[in-house]
């Protein structure tokens, strides 16, 4: 789910952080009264899955009645300008389905439908397939020009089963006054959330709803439900599932045998047993998203420990009490973990150290020496873990899934990336992009993906392609090239053996765009371009954007020319492509979080606020070095030959 973060002497309950505690109706008019959202607004708007754990709805718990109601999944909307969350949703398939059957008969709609299939199950890789399907239709569905009737459909849908900002937000909480389950001391901190089990007790994946609580982690069978169990954490030791280790194979579908077997988004806790201090109980709980497992990574690490322990163990008196960074390799898949030295409490190393880059637990050796050949050699056979996709025994030499290693040390994936030389590029800042992920062979200030998308579409002719950047392309193929650029850094789709679709290149080159963390107008300068829009003179709206984008970071500005020089050639041939200045609009406003009048008059006025003809824009080649700050000298040749060009060119400098 969304972020949550710590709030200092203030209580942070489950509306969500700082900032919009209600449902927003600044958008409501007189026209439509009963509406949230009008449909002359929906351009000005973006809908995203905040959740996509199919749970009982809010309204049966608050009711303390669970009739038969269909499980629903959560939705946000949210602010386009200010990427704010104005209100979410809790909708069921049914509801989905009769509106996807009324959208349909608006010609211009052509998004398919999200399989039944989906939304049935807890699997980690059902949510996360889920949620992708979902994200994938209402892009575009809000990318579709619509009727009016339709509209307000649509506008309905979204104005009703509605629940205020962060609702349901998994976060931290300090002397919380809320419904939460059990009375908690004041200063103590408390987690709660979804989490995904499965264990030898389940006939399958199940979600639980877990409570934070001291030294104990409860879980529920929903908020205010039937208490189930607690998992002990005094002595726990406590491990996280890597980045890229979750078994999330695009090679594999939702139908195959292995898909709901895979555990994604995990961490794994070794539970203590109270009459035996040498063996552990094996818990392995899968969240929604990476940030999520993260928030709960970071709350055990967070756990205040009785003093009682901090004197056994000498710590000082204020010194934050953190949890083990190290962790036995010896955990059995079947449940205990036998254990051949005396660890510390969770919050006691003998060393303390905190690990920020926790994909590194469960790599670390255990904090004592191995006594014996024969322990040596037991300890390597058996992975801390014990758990991956089941294409393996959990028996074998290490385990894949989670990164454990014989030494018990590997790089971290953060380390390898600074080794390589090549972050990844998806989702990180603009400027680090163009540092770290510029192209191999051409010195331009642009990250590689961009440049090699556009590249792409040129070479083939894509502004000559009905539909171009309307039309989705494959998941499969997409989710390919993304993994690719960010582990290689950089693809050159032109000269690559593998023949890719158009419309999954500019699919790819959307996502990149829809997620830079700021807006490409940066958060200090957006709401001047806002308040550009309000000016009635047009030579004096026209002067202050020239002005305006000269503010711009050199990385954002390049970028902003670069992208809408090319958009601009597709708009020329809208007669063949259909891509007119409104339809590029509804789709790269959103995607940029450029508001709709500003883009517009980038499009339409290109050559009086940047100050050269789009037809004639060419990158600018970097003199010495790929950093986003690094002087450039104009060189030359869009499409496929900007290569060849700019490389013969950089010889000479």
């Amino acid at each position: 789910m969304a972020e949550a973060s710590y709030q200092s002497g203030h209580t942070k309950t489950q509306s969500g952080p700082v900032g919009r505690m209600k449902i927003h109706r600044g958008l409501v008019t007189e026209e439509y009264p009963d509406l949230l959202l009008p449909p002359n607004a929906l351009p000005s708007i973006d809908v995203k899955v905040v959740s996509s754990r199919m749970k009982l709805p809010r309204a049966s718990l608050i009711a303390l009645t669970q009739l038969d109601e269909d499980p629903v999944f959560t939705l946000a909307v949210f602010s386009r300008a200010s990427n704010g969350e104005l209100w979410r949703m809790e909708k069921d398939s049914a509801s989905l389905l009769k509106l996807d059957q009324r959208l349909k008969q608006c010609p211009a709609f052509t998004a398919r439908t999200p399989d039944r299939s989906l939304f049935h199950g807890h699997s980690p890789a059902k949510l996360d397939c889920r949620r992708e399907a979902l994200d994938q239709y209402l892009d575009e569905l809000l990318n579709t020009p619509l009727d009016t009737a339709t509209a307000e459909e649509l506008c309905r849908y979204l104005s009703t089963n509605t629940l205020p900002p962060y609702a349901d937000e998994v976060g931290f909480a300090y002397r919380p006054t809320g419904d939460i389950v059990h009375s908690i001391p004041e200063n103590r901190c408390a987690l709660t959330g979804y989490l995904t089990k499965k264990g030898k007790n389940f006939g399958g994946w199940k979600a639980r709803y877990f409570v934070l609580d001291g030294l104990q982690l409860r879980y529920f069978e929903s908020p205010g439900g039937t208490y189930l169990g607690a998992i002990r954490l005094q002595n726990a030791q406590i491990g996280k599932q890597p980045q890229g280790h979750d078994g999330n194979s695009t090679e594999k579908t939702a139908n195959d045998g292995d898909f709901d077997d895979q555990y994604r988004h995990a961490f794994l806790i070794l539970e203590q047993k109270k009459k035996d201090s040498n063996h552990f109980i094996k818990h392995v709980l899968c969240a929604e998203s990476d940030v999520e497992r993260d928030m709960w990574v970071d709350g055990l690490k967070g756990i205040d420990q009785p003093e009682a322990n901090d004197e056994a163990q000498g710590s000082k008196p204020n010194s934050l009490d953190r949890p083990t960074a190290g962790a036995p390799e010896n955990a059995s898949a079947g449940g205990d973990a036998p254990q051949n030295v005396q660890q510390k409490v969770i919050s006691g190393p003998r060393d303390p150290q905190i690990i920020s880059d926790s994909t590194a637990w469960g790599n670390k050796a255990a904090p004592a020496p191995i006594t014996s050949t024969h322990d040596e050699k037991k300890q390597r056979k058996r992975s801390f873990f014990g758990f991956g996709a089941r294409s393996r025994n959990s028996s074998d030499g290490h385990d894949g899934a989670f990164g454990g290693t014989e030494s018990g040390i590997s790089p971290t994936p953060v380390q390898s990336a600074y080794l390589n030389s090549t972050r990844p590029v998806f989702g990180s800042p603009l400027a680090e992009a163009v540092r770290f992920n510029a192209p191999h062979d051409v010195r331009v200030p642009v990250p590689a993906v961009v440049y090699r998308c556009i590249e792409y579409l040129e070479s083939r002719n894509a502004i000559l392609e009905e539909g171009i950047f309307r039309l989705s392309g494959s998941n499969i193929v997409i989710k390919q090239l993304r993994e690719r650029f960010d582990t290689e850094g950089d693809i050159n789709l032109v000269t690559d053996e593998q023949y890719y679709d158009i419309h999954a290149v500019a699919s790819l080159l959307k996502l990149y765009l829809r997620e830079l963390p700021t807006s490409i107008l940066t958060r200090d300068l957006h709401f001047e371009f806002l308040s550009i829009t309000e000016m009635t003179d047009r030579e004096r709206k026209l002067a202050a954007l020239k002005v305006l984008v000269l503010k711009l970071p050199q990385a954002n500005l390049t970028l902003l020319k670069y992208l809408i020089a090319f958009l601009i050639r597709i708009i020329n041939k809208a007669d063949i492509n259909k891509m007119t200045i409104r339809n590029v609009g509804i789709v790269f406003s959103p995607t940029l979080h450029v508001p709709a009048p500003v883009f517009a008059i980038f499009l339409s006025s290109y050559e009086a606020i940047f100050g050269v003809d789009p037809e004639e824009y060419e990158l600018p080649v970097l003199a010495q070095s790929l950093d986003a700050n690094a002087p450039t000298v104009d060189r030359s040749q869009r499409g496929a030959g900007l290569a060849n060009d700019a490389r013969t060119r950089s010889t000479e400098l």
